[in-house]
Parts: C-alpha cells; structure tokens; sequence
C-alpha cells in the first residue's frame, strides 16, 4: 500500500509542479534523487560521476517541467481539440 501512497503522492507533485509551484518541483526531486543517484552509480561505480549524472538529470528534469509550464495552455487546447473531434467521430458512427 505504501507504493500506491507514494504513487499518488508523486502524481499530486507533478500536477503542482507543472501549476507553477517550485516547491512541489523540489520535493518531486528529493524524493527521486537518492535512487537516481544510486542508478548511476551502479551504471558508473564512481561517486563523483554518479553526482554529475544526477545533475545532470536534475537540470533536464527542470528543462522539460519548464517547457512544459510554457507550453501547457497549447497542450489543454489541444487536448480539448481532439476529444472535441473524437467525440465528433463517435457521434456519426465511425
């Protein structure tokens, strides 16, 4: 259960994140960064390496959360566009 707890607890941050709030960002990435870390290291067997990794993937995290911020009202509108046209074609039975 607590799998499904941190699950849903993740998907809360990312939603808050992607609202615009940096802290939700921060606490998203705590909660990942020590198995990430862990990941690299496995892939490296080097500490220092492993850290770079991690920040590396850090900043890319940020990169695509902040595009994504950018972009979001273009997405919903797409989004939107599309069930309206899904709906559309459901409708006249195709």
């Amino acid at each position: 259960m607590a799998d499904a707890s941190a699950d849903i607890q993740d998907q809360l941050l990312v939603m808050d994140a992607l609202d615009g709030d940096a802290r939700a960002m921060e606490k998203l990435v705590g909660r990942w960064q020590k198995r990430l870390w862990l990941h690299a290291f496995r892939l490296t067997a080097d500490h220092h390496a492993a850290w770079d990794v991690t920040q590396q993937s850090r900043l890319g995290i940020i990169k695509v959360f902040t595009w994504l911020m950018i972009h979001r009202n273009d997405i919903k509108r797409e989004i939107k566009r599309l069930e309206l046209r899904i709906a559309e074609l459901a409708a006249a039975g195709k």
